[in-house]
């Protein structure tokens, strides 16, 4: 999943070759990760592998509108580490933290679109359905 999420993430800076997506999807990863880290010392939890985290840094890329202000995708990072962490019943979670910390900071004005797919191009869609289908049958297996 992080592969694909990545390769997507690289083809729409490609797409909009500006030095602004790359830096926002740096931060948007590190300020994840270290939110995520933090969490973790509080709770005196240990996570070998922080894909997950990636992950949800990796959804919020694509899902915030791409001329929103960065504090309002870090926003959504740090809403979906906190219900990543507080709102789970034993060890699931009831929502999906990313799709939850989006919801939360659109309260607060954060643009929500998929730009994934801009352009029309189906290069994107076809490694998305690839990705998808290939995350799907890895985990049926």
């Amino acid at each position: 999943m992080v592969i694909v999420l990545t390769a997507l993430s690289l083809l729409q800076i490609a797409y909009f070759p500006t030095f602004d997506l790359v830096f926002r999807l740096i931060t948007l990863i590190l300020f994840t990760l270290i939110f995520e880290y933090l969490f973790w010392k509080v709770r005196r939890v240990t996570s070998p592998v922080p894909s997950a985290s990636i992950v949800t840094a990796l959804i919020i890329f694509f899902l915030a509108h791409p001329l929103a202000s960065l504090w309002q995708p870090l926003l959504a990072c740090a809403l979906a580490v906190i219900t990543k962490q507080f709102m789970r019943p034993g060890n699931y979670h009831i929502f999906n933290p990313a799709a939850m910390g989006l919801l939360l900071a659109s309260f607060v004005g954060l643009p929500v679109t998929w730009w994934g797919a801009i352009g029309g191009n189906p290069n994107y869609m076809t490694l998305l359905v690839l990705g998808a289908g290939f995350v799907t049958f890895r985990s049926l297996r």
